[in-house]
């Protein structure tokens, strides 16, 4: 590890969750220099496509400072100890409008398990879609060794979805707005090769505190490092559930 890598980890996180971008990219360009096999994307993801940044740039005052998804996944990870020389486990801080489940108690199954509408609280086609409040979470992203292909995709919330912790979760049930943005961009990159994985764990989960918990989450990636892939036994899945595609 570098020689700074003490300072680098004792740093102080921001924890206000009006803190601008900006601020929070200065922390991951930091984090960046920890580990030489680890890819810390340099910039807040908070949006799906360029048309909807554009949406926001005048509402938004920080909205340079954050990127697309595509910019994560297409960036250049050299250097690493990946195929082809490349780094194999990618991080990134995600903000973006908070699209929550809202639990629809209407609709119960005979197994008595709630349903959760993911659509609700979206800002599509909301007259208030700038007034939507935002919300932060955590991805990884690990390359299996060969002969293995595709992505291990790990998503850590801390205000993790309730259709998660219920029987046999799906992918398109759980994964709420940018995260399911993340997802399909992958799949398609990858021609329909991503196991994905989200945290369960409601340790973090308090309202208000979101970018602060999040902040600490990446901080334990960061520490964990830009190992080989383990599987199951991976440390970067502890507290997940794997999800399911269908």
């Amino acid at each position: 590890m570098p020689g700074h890598s003490y300072d680098t980890m004792n740093m102080l996180l921001p924890t206000d969750p009006e803190t601008p971008a900006s601020d929070i990219n200065r922390v991951l360009a930091t984090w960046a220099a920890f580990d030489p096999d680890l890819y810390v994307h340099p910039k807040v993801l908070s949006f799906a496509c360029g048309q909807r940044k554009t949406n926001y740039a005048g509402s938004l005052l920080d909205a340079a400072d954050r990127c697309l998804v595509s910019k994560f996944i297409r960036a250049p990870k050299p250097n690493g100890n990946g195929r082809r020389g490349a780094k194999q486990c990618w991080l990134a801080f995600i903000s973006c409008p908070y699209t929550g489940g809202t639990e629809d108690a209407s609709n119960i199954e005979d197994t008595g398990e709630k349903k959760y509408d993911n659509s609700k609280g979206s800002w599509v086609g909301n007259p208030d879609w700038d007034k939507t409040p935002w919300h932060c979470s955590a991805a990884v992203v690990v390359r299996p060794p060969k002969p293995e292909k595709g992505y291990n995709l790990i998503i850590c919330d801390p205000d993790p979805n309730p259709v998660a912790m219920q029987a046999k979760p799906r992918i398109k049930d759980v994964l709420r707005g940018l995260q399911q943005s993340l997802y399909k961009e992958l799949d398609e990159k990858s021609k329909n090769n991503v196991r994905v994985w989200y945290r369960i764990e409601e340790d973090r989960n308090h309202e208000g505190h979101c970018l602060r918990h999040t902040m600490e989450l990446l901080k334990q990636f960061v520490e964990i490092g830009g190992g080989e892939w383990e599987g199951d036994d991976d440390p970067r899945v502890e507290g997940c559930v794997q999800l399911r595609f269908k």
